[in-house]
């Protein structure tokens, strides 16, 4: 089942990979327009946040918009890390305490705290790699094992078949996924969205998480 909101609280959305934080920034300036209760924080690579921060003050949403750094690689590895030791596994070679410690900050990290204690999760033309892929989907299926409810969009460059596998192989049976129909039917043919959602009954997914 998904979050039910409390009356008092704003609806929490999180973009993952937001560039220079369209996306982002155009579900903000719709929540602020429409008298929506939203906090919304883009995230993105350490280097794309002066875009980001670029794209906010333009469109003045400062109080409804944020921004942060989230690195999905050194999030799972780090997570991954601080949950071996914590089971007392061996790390790998050169891994002391101070790795330990350091795994321990990043996973409580805010943009990483917010993630996971988000309501809706939003990921827009970041499926095109191959290699991005599968890190992605493990972010957006741990939030949505938290009760987040994911939006993904897809521009398909005739790989849209190797999107769904993935989808498919990373997501398996904790994390529910269909494909939405655009509301007006006259969406663009090349770009699909998926809707994640987490099976009932289904635990955590990432270890550390």
């Amino acid at each position: 089942e998904q979050k039910d909101l409390p009356p008092s609280r704003p609806l929490r959305a999180v973009e993952l990979g937001s560039g220079t934080g369209i996306c982002a920034a155009a579900f903000a300036l719709t929540a602020k327009t429409r008298g929506l209760p939203c906090e919304v924080l883009a995230t993105d690579l350490p280097q794309a946040i002066p875009l980001l921060q670029d794209t906010m003050q333009r469109n003045q949403l400062d109080g409804v918009m944020r921004v942060a750094a989230l690195d999905w690689y050194a999030v799972l590895e780090q997570a991954t890390l601080q949950h071996d030791a914590a089971a007392g596994l061996a790390g790998p070679a050169g891994c002391d305490e101070d790795d330990v410690m350091n795994a321990s900050t990043l996973v409580r990290d805010a943009s990483w705290t917010q993630l996971v204690a988000a309501d809706l999760v939003l990921a827009a033309d970041v499926t095109f790699s191959e290699t991005h892929r599968r890190p992605l989907l493990q972010l957006v299926a741990q939030a949505c094992s938290m009760g987040a409810v994911a939006l993904v969009a897809h521009e398909d460059r005739d790989d849209r078949a190797d999107c769904e596998a993935a989808l498919t192989s990373v997501l398996g049976t904790s994390i529910d996924w269909m494909e939405l129909e655009h509301p007006t039917g006259e969406g663009p043919e090349d770009v699909v969205i998926f809707l994640l959602t987490a099976a009932v009954g289904r635990a955590k997914l990432l270890p550390g998480g």
